[in-house]
């Protein structure tokens, strides 16, 4: 189903994210402790510096990966929301949110808007069918356009 792709890009993108951020975690605790021990036993070798150096190049790198994911994460759940925005039923957006992108279970969504399970699944049905319309529609028009685009070159 075309919708469920769609919200999948933004689970993924959040655990890719996750991920860079606990890499750059462990880089900048490397590169912290190799600099506290060179500092309490002083440089011994060049290899000590060479070691201090390439910490601290893999946690720039890490840095600067995690930074570039969550660039890509503020695009693509900035896309999800524009287009669960244009859903006609606001509850069935926010089911969508919480279940697909928070990661909340249909039961926890239910205790808490005090509604029965079968109804959240019904709902989220509902916005998932809707949502598949608005993505055919739109994916729709982007190739016409693109077609109209190429005849006139």
């Amino acid at each position: 189903m075309l919708a469920l792709d769609f919200l999948a890009e933004g689970v993924v993108i959040n655990k890719k994210l996750l991920t860079a951020r606990m890499k750059e975690d462990r880089c900048r605790e490397t590169a912290e402790r190799i600099a506290a021990s060179i500092k309490r036993c002083g440089v011994q070798r060049t290899l000590d510096v060479s070691v201090q150096e390439t910490a601290i190049l893999s946690y720039v790198e890490a840095s600067d990966e995690a930074n570039r994911l969550e660039n890509e994460r503020t695009r693509i759940l900035n896309k999800i929301d524009d287009m669960l925005g244009r859903l006609n039923t606001n509850h069935g957006a926010a089911i969508l949110r919480k279940h697909y992108l928070e990661g909340r279970t249909i039961t926890d969504i239910a205790r808490e808007e005090f509604i029965a399970r079968q109804f959240v699944y019904t709902l989220k049905d509902r916005a998932l069918a809707e949502l598949n319309r608005l993505l055919e529609v739109e994916i729709g028009d982007r190739i016409r356009q693109e077609a109209t685009a190429g005849d006139m070159n």
